[in-house]
């Protein structure tokens, strides 16, 4: 895409159904409808749930880190409770914290073994959230 000059999804949108086709096969139809929002596939419900998340929105950025580790608190619970509550053996956490700016960062680790309790989730996130905090006052 980046070779046609499709760069983001307002680019994708400016492109005919011909034109993705051409360049894209079968797929070009896709790649057409979901410019525009259209998705036909069908819903499964029942398939098996591979990630559980949490967020909040806040209405001005958060620059201060003990006051946004202190928001992850009530995301890390809930999410384990979920786990905890359906079964799910979790190994994966994952932090995304996005600006005002629309920037974002996104950082993960994966353990070896499943998480013991929450406090396990909370520490990991907390630990990623550090890191997010140190590139932004770099």
């Amino acid at each position: 895409m980046h070779r046609l000059g499709i760069e983001t999804g307002a680019d994708l949108k400016t492109k005919s159904l011909q034109f993705l086709s051409q360049h894209f096969g079968k797929s070009g139809g896709y790649f057409y409808g979901i410019a525009r929002g259209i998705d036909e596939r069908q819903v499964r419900s029942d398939r098996v749930r591979k990630s559980v998340g949490a967020e909040d929105t806040f209405i001005q950025d958060i620059n201060d880190f003990e006051l946004a580790r202190e928001e992850l608190k009530p995301l890390a619970d809930k999410v384990w409770g979920y786990c905890k509550s359906s079964g799910i053996d979790a190994k994966t956490v994952t932090v995304k914290v996005k600006c005002s700016d629309f920037t974002q960062a996104t950082r993960s680790k994966t353990n070896a073994l499943p998480f013991a309790d929450g406090r396990d989730v909370l520490r990991l996130a907390s630990d990623l959230l550090a890191t997010v905090f140190n590139d932004l006052a770099s």
